[in-house]
Parts: C-alpha cells; sequence; structure tokens
C-alpha cells in the first residue's frame, strides 16, 4: 500500500511540473540547437565565394552575414559580364563564419554557412611565400599548406558536423581541395559530402599510394570522392589545362580527379596570364545569362580576296627579315641569323587596312609573341596596312599597342 502510494505521488508531481511550464526550457534549447532548413549551393554560388576569398575587405565578415556587400564582388564580373548586376543575389544567406589568412605559408581559407549546408573555400596564390610550397607541391607532391588543409576542413565540419558538406578551391586551391576533402572522408567526417567543386585548379600528382594498397593516389581520391567532383577549367589555361604542352599540369603530370568542364574563355578584361586564369570566364559561363546582341550597324569588310591580292609576293625589312607569300597559302620566311622558315599562312580581314594574320609553322614569331606577352603559340599577328607597297606586322597579344610595340616589324614590298 506504501509503494502505491508513493509512486502515486511522484506521477502527479511530475503532471504539475509539466503543466507549470517546467518543460518549456527544454524546447527552447531544441529550438536553439534544431537544424537550419536544407538549403543546395550551386556551382555558380561557389565560384563566387571562390572569387571574394581575395578581397581584402573580407576580413570585416567574420561571425558575420556577406549578403548585400557589392565590394566582396569583383567590378569586372558585374560590370562586364552580361547579367553580371544579378550576381550579388547569389550571396544572399551566406554567413562567414572563419577566415584563416595572412599565414607565413600564404595559407587561406573559409568557411561559409547558408541554411544547413558547409561550404568549405580553399584559395591559391596570391603571396610570394606561396610560389615556396608551389614549388614543393610540383615537385614532391607535398607543402606546408597539406596539413593546414587537413586541418581547417577537420575542425569546420567537426563543428558543423550535421550539416551539408561542400568543398572547393581555385588555382593552388583545387588541389588544397582535394586533401581536405580526404582527409575529412578518411576520419569519418564525409558523410554528408555533396559536392566537391574545383575552377582553374591544379589536381594531384600521379604518384604510388602506399597507404592505400599500393594503388594510385588518383585512383584512390576517384573512389572516394571523385563521382562528385566537378573540374571547370578555361580552355588553355595555363595552370589547370593538362593539354596545354607549356602549362603546369602538362609538366608536372598533374590530374583532375573528377569530371572535366572545359570552358570557352570570353574573358576580354584581362590580359596575359590571367585572361584564361581568371574566374571571368567560368562566371560568364555559370551565369549563363543570355547574351546581348550588338545593335550597331556592322562594319563593312573587305572581300578575303583583296588581303590575298595585296599580301602575295616578296616583302622585307631593314632589320634583314625577308618574307613571301604564296597563292596556295605557304610562306617562306628568313630572319638573320635564323634558319629559312616555310609553313601555311591565313590572313582574315578586320577592317579596311587590318588584317588578321595566322602564321602557323613560324618559330620565330612564335618566340617574339612570347617575349612580348602571349600566352599561345598559334602565332596571331596583325598586319597594319601603310599602302600598296608597306605594311607593318604588330604581334596581337599583349600590353603593347601598335605604335609602341617592339614587336612591330616595317615590311615593304620587293
Amino acid at each position: 500500500m506504501f509503494k502505491k502510494t508513493v509512486c502515486a505521488l511522484l506521477a502527479l508531481l511530475l503532471t504539475v511540473l509539466v503543466f507549470t511550464g517546467c518543460g518549456d526550457k527544454t524546447d527552447d534549447v531544441q529550438d536553439t540547437f534544431s537544424k537550419p532548413a536544407n538549403v543546395e549551393v550551386s556551382d555558380l554560388q561557389l565560384v563566387l565565394l571562390n572569387s571574394i576569398l581575395y578581397n581584402d575587405s573580407l576580413t570585416q565578415f567574420e561571425g558575420r552575414s556577406i549578403e548585400g556587400h557589392g565590394e566582396l564582388i569583383d567590378d569586372k564580373y558585374e560590370n562586364d559580364i552580361a547579367g553580371g548586376h544579378t550576381l550579388l543575389s547569389q550571396l544572399n544567406g551566406f554567413t562567414l563564419v572563419d577566415y584563416d589568412y595572412g599565414d607565413v605559408t600564404g595559407f587561406k581559407a573559409a568557411a561559409f554557412t547558408k541554411g544547413s549546408s558547409l561550404v568549405l573555400v580553399y584559395g591559391g596564390t596570391d603571396h610570394w611565400t606561396d610560389f615556396v610550397d608551389d614549388i614543393f607541391a610540383g615537385l614532391f607532391d607535398f607543402s606546408a599548406q597539406d596539413g593546414q588543409a587537413k586541418a581547417f576542413a577537420k575542425d569546420n565540419i567537426k563543428k558543423y558536423s550535421s550539416y551539408d558538406l561542400y568543398i572547393t578551391g581555385y588555382s593552388m586551391g583545387g588541389r588544397l581541395c582535394y586533401l581536405g576533402t580526404e582527409d575529412a572522408i578518411d576520419n569519418g567526417l564525409g558523410n554528408n559530402l555533396k559536392k566537391v567543386r574545383t575552377f582553374n585548379g591544379l589536381g594531384v600528382k600521379e604518384v604510388l599510394d602506399l597507404t592505400d594498397g599500393n594503388l594510385s593516389n588518383i585512383h584512390n581520391l576517384e573512389v572516394k570522392f571523385g563521382g562528385k567532383t566537378y573540374d571547370y577549367f578555361v580552355d588553355g589555361d595555363m595552370v589547370s589545362d593538362k593539354d596545354n604542352s607549356a602549362g603546369i599540369m602538362h609538366m608536372i603530370g598533374y590530374h583532375h580527379v573528377g569530371t572535366e568542364i572545359r570552358v570557352p574563355c570570353t574573358n576580354e578584361t584581362d590580359v596575359g596570364l590571367m585572361k584564361q586564369h581568371d574566374l571571368y570566364s567560368i562566371i560568364d559561363y555559370l551565369l549563363g545569362y543570355p547574351k546581348q546582341t550588338a545593335t550597331a550597324a556592322p562594319t563593312v569588310q573587305p572581300a578575303q580576296l583583296a588581303s590575298v591580292d595585296f599580301l602575295i609576293g616578296d616583302w622585307s625589312t631593314s632589320d634583314g627579315v625577308y618574307l613571301s607569300f604564296y597563292e596556295d597559302g605557304t610562306f617562306e620566311m628568313q630572319w638573320s641569323f635564323f634558319p629559312a622558315e616555310e609553313g601555311t599562312w591565313h590572313a582574315e580581314p578586320i577592317s579596311e587596312n587590318k588584317y588578321d594574320l595566322e602564321m602557323d609553322g613560324s618559330t620565330i614569331l612564335s618566340l617574339m609573341s612570347m617575349i612580348y606577352g602571349s600566352t599561345v603559340s598559334d602565332y596571331h599577328f596583325e598586319i597594319l596596312k601603310s599602302n600598296e607597297n608597306s605594311f607593318y606586322l604588330v604581334q596581337v597579344y599583349g600590353d603593347y599597342t601598335a605604335e609602341s610595340s617592339p614587336c612591330k616589324l616595317p615590311f615593304t614590298r620587293n
């Protein structure tokens, strides 16, 4: 009888506690720590987060929302890309929760949250100390930033363990992105991994990975997360296009892990190396905004036959350059101490007195082009017609104008 009485009193006491609001605090705690709404992060948002990593003012936003802060987006993206005025809205909802920048090794990375998503962003080379790490990474597939990349991923994923995970990187940051992702998976922190995205990213070297059954590390990474990885790179980029024989990936034997997406270069804002390596073309590609058609009347172009008639024959300069154009599309060239060259040529009229000239097979012109700023070797030059018996040959690429370029060669008809 005594036991029944005690149990009844305890039951009554619990009932009173519940109805007097003692359970409300528990409800408050659950609300405070409940998982935010599920939000998918697009590839366009990921590339924009990569682009703002290098903005000095980002240091002000740790622990704060970056929404509405147009100063974070480079003006050339907003002003020169069709639809660029919409880019700022892509940052809505993102909060910078961790920012590692200014380390002696040059390491830089940021962590953002949006809803239930955590985005880890790894930066590339923008300081002289980065170049030391770049050399070590290129020669030995190891750098001082490797451990930092892994630690940054581990620390932030543990803080937001229930969040959907996105990991991304640009340039050298593409390699660090791979390392951070692998370390997270190996430590059991990759269960919520949604996307891995690199942009003009340096891959990893094809070497034996003795820790994983003597298989190559490329194979192991593809098994671990390759199916969730897209590697965006601009056609001809010196860092990330392995088909570019003069590029870094080709020369040191690096490879991408995921699905490669080759993006056409639409960047007309930058010159030199940054023309392909900048994120401009990838942002333009992912934005997918309808391109505006020109409203101005097209310039009347001379017929192709006119450029052929004008060029055919023998030409020379006072510096000892002898150049012959033939009707069958071949040329012969001799320049001072260089051996004679032969190849094919093609000229396209740009305006009444200007032509784009491609001379395929000229090592001399290729070297001249590269010395004065070109990052490609397709021998494109401009012909500036003076009159029927003279023209100037000027390199197209680089920072020099037709009036001041040391490449400017005056030809006269023999």
